[in-house]
């Protein structure tokens, strides 16, 4: 999930509350049969909860999707090494949730959806926030979310997130400044915010270090995106203590 939805405002203060991909509270009547016609669409979405999180966030029947292009599926595996999911798994679609927000969700038949709305469907790499503002970081970012279901970590910290709620903010996705074996049991979004800060370090991450070349092999969140990210087996939570 990105910080903040598309076309976002962006900070006002730290903390600034932020809208959640289809897991708000007070959903119409309505988004379970919205779902369903998604999933007919899609033939992608497994019923039950995700159903009714595509329900939420889908606002028309046709939806267009693909699979990561070559120069994004570059990206990944410099980011995510081996431990990238097989990209073939990877499914990139035009939905967005509410106020324009990123999401991804599993699908069926071992398929990961990454929900990127029009502008992410048209091209990735360039599309920016005023929180992701440097090309390629918001797509790492949601990447993470779906190495978060390739290795099992997602559904062990999908609670906190749902609980978290519309109010989640800066506190939410800002990791410990320290991280040091034995690595910390992060939340979904602090996890990916790790990724993404080393990718591309910005305010949310370490101080000192917004603005600098990202990738550095000196960034304290690198020894947790080589071992943890980057070293993740198939089953095994290595972040955990």
């Amino acid at each position: 999930m990105s910080r903040f939805p598309l076309d976002s405002p962006g900070p006002r203060g730290r903390g600034m509350p932020e809208a959640v991909h289809g897991l708000c509270t007070g959903l119409a009547p309505l988004a379970g049969a919205v779902a369903a016609a998604v999933g007919w669409v899609l033939g992608d979405l497994p019923a039950g909860a995700l159903a009714g999180i595509a329900g939420a966030v889908a606002s028309r029947a046709m939806v267009r999707q693909r699979p990561l292009r070559p120069d994004e599926a570059a990206l990944a595996r410099q980011v995510f090494a081996a431990a990238l999911p097989d990209t073939r798994r990877i499914v990139v679609t035009d939905l967005s949730g509410l106020g324009g927000t990123l999401f991804v969700i599993p699908g069926a038949a071992g398929r990961i959806l990454l929900n990127l709305g029009p502008r992410g469907f048209d091209d990735a790499l360039a599309l920016c926030t005023p929180c992701y503002d440097r090309p390629g970081k918001l797509l790492v970012h949601e990447l993470a979310h779906a190495w978060q279901i390739a290795h099992g970590h997602y559904w062990p910290r999908l609670a906190r997130r749902v609980l978290a709620g519309p109010m989640a903010g800066d506190a939410f996705y800002r990791p410990p400044q320290r991280l040091a074996p034995p690595w910390a049991a992060l939340n979904l979004e602090q996890q990916a915010a790790v990724v993404d800060e080393w990718f591309a370090p910005g305010r949310l991450g370490p101080e000192g270090w917004a603005g600098t070349p990202g990738m550095s092999r000196q960034h304290p969140y690198w020894p947790y995106v080589r071992d943890v990210i980057q070293g993740a087996v198939p089953g095994k939570d290595m972040d955990r203590p």
